[in-house]
């Protein structure tokens, strides 16, 4: 990624977007609950972050549970925002400073 090119944010199908492998984070059923009911009450107001792979799925690097809970509650949109295609190590990078 040029460090000088800006994000492209836009809205997407959920099911466009693929989780990355190397995300450790579990959330208790209890607490899927809870961000259902956040999402459904307060909307998807904070982008997905994602990267473009070179085949050109875009793979989650920030917002992955947002994006499981999206996947459950059926919606037709959520907001992403893309970094365009930059490297494993740098998209590892951002995923552990967006978690």
């Amino acid at each position: 990624m040029n460090p000088n090119a800006k994000p492209l944010v836009m809205d997407l199908d959920p099911h466009l977007l693929q989780p990355n492998p190397w995300n450790t984070n579990i959330v208790s059923p209890d607490n899927e609950a809870k961000l259902d009911e956040s999402v459904r009450r307060l909307g998807m107001y904070k982008p997905i972050v994602v990267r473009e792979l070179e085949d050109g799925c875009l793979q989650i690097l920030g917002g992955q549970h947002r994006w499981q809970s999206a996947l459950r509650l059926k919606l037709p949109t959520v907001p992403v925002c893309n970094l365009g295609r930059i490297p494993e190590h740098r998209a590892k990078e951002i995923s552990l400073i967006d978690n």
